[in-house]
């Protein structure tokens, strides 16, 4: 089915959100993460209306359920439930750090490293088709990587590598690759086509999505 949707993430700094045609973006916008609770429901709203369209327009929404600041994340999360109990619009979610791996070239050893605060780390391990998602502290996760795999190259991406760059140089060497210093998380651009591959496969939603954050410790990876 061909239909408008609307795209959101929460990222480090703001929230992003934009709609899409079926044939492509329309309009791109963000807010303020200390500002989700106040402005992102009329924000879409405006969003939906200025382009001439109505909320039974909307075929679905798709969502980076994270991992995320935690407040900005649940603020998101409980926001576009509500939309999605108030208009009957489907969501579609997608875990941000798979998400991400997607990005980075295949004949790699991916991994990525966010900023979990507290010297801690969320992270995604991809070797071919096996992913390793979880969190751990940021040294101890760079220790048991190393110890892992003592010789081979890895590639690095995520805010992570600014958080943990001595450790990583000091660690690895001309073994570790630097996919970009400068993208923090996965690009909105690639959650709307994961999600619209999601929704075109599927053809359904859920009426509620819940935040991805990780840390917690049945999901803390020990090695």
């Amino acid at each position: 089915m061909n239909c408008h949707y609307l795209v959101l993430q929460a990222t480090y700094h703001v929230i992003e959100y934009a709609l899409y045609s079926p044939t492509g973006l329309v309009e791109y916008n963000t807010l303020e993460k200390t500002e989700v609770c106040r402005f992102l429901v009329s924000r879409l709203n405006s969003l939906v209306t200025k382009n001439d369209l109505s909320w039974s327009k909307i075929g679905f929404i798709g969502v980076s359920q994270g991992p995320a600041p935690f407040t900005t994340l649940r603020g998101l999360i409980t926001t576009v439930n509500g939309i999605s109990f108030a208009r009957h619009i489907p969501l579609i979610g997608l875990d941000g750090l798979k998400s991400f791996l997607t990005e980075l070239p295949s004949d790699k050893i991916r991994v990525i490293i966010q900023n979990a605060f507290a010297k801690d780390v969320y992270f995604a391990i991809q070797e071919g088709d096996d992913i390793e998602c979880g969190w751990d502290n940021g040294t101890a996760f760079l220790a048991s990587l190393k110890e892992r795999y003592p010789q081979r190259n890895l590639l690095f991406a995520g805010n992570g590598i600014l958080l943990l760059a001595d450790e990583i140089t000091s660690l690895f060497g001309t073994q570790a690759e630097l996919f970009s210093n400068e993208q923090e998380i996965v690009s909105l651009k690639t959650v709307a086509q994961l999600c619209k591959e999601k929704w075109d496969t599927q053809k359904k939603g859920t009426p509620h999505l819940s935040p991805l954050y990780l840390k917690t410790q049945e999901y803390k990876t020990s090695y």
